[in-house]
């Protein structure tokens, strides 16, 4: 009496690739096994330098953002020299003649500046011009129209407990 098993479906689904191996020689099984082990370490090297471009690229692309910072910082610090020099002036403190005027416009070069790198890094992302409008410069409103000063939070009581 035999015992016949029911071939399970890893056999039924190598069956072909079976059949193939018992039908080639040494030779050409030894063939189609270096075939298919280097086309594996095609794809999979495909996909690595694939993967690797792109990070090679965001790489650039963030390394492209510190020119971007440099000329944000250039324009954040010409803007403070600027509201130094309108501050001293309207202190009624010894102020060069025009030295307001040219940090005005060091500042805007250095705000172009940075609008020029962003086109070129980034074309895609157009910056958009969301800056408010200057504040006035004169005498401040009345106290009366002034928002009135926070209260100060409230304090917390003092726990009795000893730490031992």
């Amino acid at each position: 009496m035999s015992v016949r098993s029911t071939p399970s479906l890893l056999d039924r689904l190598l069956a072909p690739s079976t059949a193939l191996m018992a039908r080639l020689r040494f030779g050409q099984k030894a063939l189609l096994i270096g075939a298919s082990f280097t086309l594996t370490c095609a794809v999979l090297t495909a996909v690595v330098v694939v993967r690797g471009n792109a990070e090679v690229a965001a790489a650039q692309l963030q390394r492209s953002a510190t020119g971007g910072l440099g000329h944000l910082h250039h324009a954040m610090l010409d803007m403070q020299m600027h509201e130094q020099l309108v501050v001293r002036a309207a202190a009624k403190d010894k102020v060069a003649d025009g030295a307001v005027a040219a940090a005005a416009q060091e500042a805007q070069e250095a705000l172009e500046a940075a609008e020029r790198w962003q086109g070129q890094a980034l074309p895609e992302a157009p910056m958009k011009a969301t800056s408010p409008p200057p504040r006035p410069r004169g005498p401040r409103p009345p106290a009366s129209t002034r928002m009135p000063p926070r209260p100060p939070p409230p304090t917390r009581p003092r726990s009795t407990r000893s730490s031992c």
